[in-house]
C-alpha cells in the first residue's frame, strides 16, 4: 500500500471509539488506508498489464487501476462517516461518564432496559437473533432493510415510552410519579429515536460500501454458472452424436450384408424362416 503523504495520528481502526473526536480520526485513518490501497492498485495494474499483453494490457491496466482508485476513495468515504457515526454514537456516554462516573449504566437512559448505552444499537440484537448475520450488510439493499427495521423499532420503542411511563408514574406515584414518567418518556422517545435514525444511517453507508463487492461477486458467479451450464451442454450434444452415429452405422451394416431376415427365436436347427419355401399357387394341391 502507497502510504499517504498526511501526518494523521493513528488509532485502532478495529476499536469503538470513545467520542466523535476519535471517530474522526478513525475515519480518516480508513480513509487514507482505501485511497493508498487504490492508488497502490493503480501503480501497479498498468506494469501487470504490458507484462502479459504489451501495450494493449497496459491500457487496460490503467482503467482497471483507475476503477481501483475510485473505488477505494469511495470505500474510505464511507467507512469516515461511518466511523464518524460511530464516534457520534458514544459521545452521550462520554459526556455523562466525565460529569458522573458513578452513574447506572442504563439501555438508553430508561429503567427496564437492562444495562448498555445511552445510544444502544439495535442491530447487534438483530444478529444476535440471525446467527448468519453479518456486521456489515452486503449490499445497500441489505443495508436498507436492516436499517429501516432498527429505526422503527427505535420510534416504535420512544412512542412507548413517551405514552406508558407517564401513565405507569401516575398511578403509581401520583402527579409526581407523572412528572417522573413524563421525564423519562421524553429521554426514552429522544434516545431510542436517536439510535434508530443513526442505525438507518450507518447500514446505508456500509451497504453501499459494499455494494461494488456484492455486484463484482454476483458476475463472477453468474459467469462461472453459464460457463458450466454451456460446457454441460456440449457434453450431452457430443454424446447425442455419438449415439445417433453408432445407430446409423449399424443401419448401414445390416443393409450392407443382404437382405437380413427375420427368425423366430428357437434353437439354430429348428428356427422357423418365414416364405423360406417355394410361393404355390392359392388351392394347389
Amino acid at each position: 500500500m502507497i502510504p499517504i503523504p498526511i501526518s494523521i495520528p493513528r488509532v485502532d481502526p478495529d476499536k469503538k471509539p470513545e467520542h466523535v473526536g476519535v471517530g474522526l480520526l478513525q475515519g480518516l485513518n480508513k480513509w487514507c488506508d482505501q485511497v493508498g490501497t487504490g492508488a497502490q492498485k493503480l501503480w501497479n495494474k498498468p506494469q501487470e498489464g504490458y507484462q502479459r499483453e504489451g501495450a494493449l494490457g497496459s491500457a487496460k491496466g490503467v482503467g482497471e487501476g483507475l476503477l481501483g482508485l475510485a473505488s477505494g476513495v469511495g470505500k474510505g468515504a464511507c467507512d469516515f462517516v461511518g466511523s464518524t457515526l460511530e464516534g457520534v454514537r458514544h459521545t452521550p456516554d462520554a459526556v455523562a461518564n466525565a460529569v458522573n462516573k458513578d452513574r447506572k449504566h442504563q439501555k438508553h437512559g430508561v429503567s427496564g432496559e437492562g444495562s448498555g448505552e445511552l445510544l444502544e444499537t439495535y442491530i447487534e440484537e438483530e444478529d444476535e437473533a440471525n446467527p448468519t448475520g453479518h456486521k456489515e450488510p452486503e449490499h445497500i439493499g441489505e443495508g436498507l432493510v436492516t436499517g429501516v427495521k432498527a429505526a422503527g423499532r427505535g420510534l416504535y420503542g420512544g412512542l412507548e415510552d413517551l405514552a406508558m411511563r407517564p401513565y405507569q408514574g401516575a398511578k403509581d406515584g401520583g402527579a409526581k410519579g407523572f412528572a417522573e414518567g413524563l421525564a423519562h418518556g421524553v429521554l426514552g422517545f429522544g434516545t431510542k429515536t436517536a439510535t434508530g435514525t443513526l442505525d438507518l444511517a450507518s447500514s446505508l453507508v456500509y451497504g453501499a460500501k459494499n455494494t461494488p463487492d456484492a455486484i463484482e461477486k454476483a458476475v463472477k458467479s453468474s459467469s462461472f454458472g453459464s460457463g458450466a451450464g454451456q460446457q454441460k451442454e456440449e457434453q450431452q450434444q457430443g454424446t447425442g452424436s455419438r449415439g445417433s452415429s453408432g445407430h446409423s452405422s449399424s443401419s448401414t451394416t445390416a443393409a450392407a450384408g443382404g437382405s437380413s431376415v427375420p427368425t423366430f427365436a428357437g434353437s439354430s436347427s429348428s428356427s422357423f424362416t418365414p416364405f423360406a419355401g417355394q410361393g404355390q399357387s392359392l388351392g394347389a394341391s
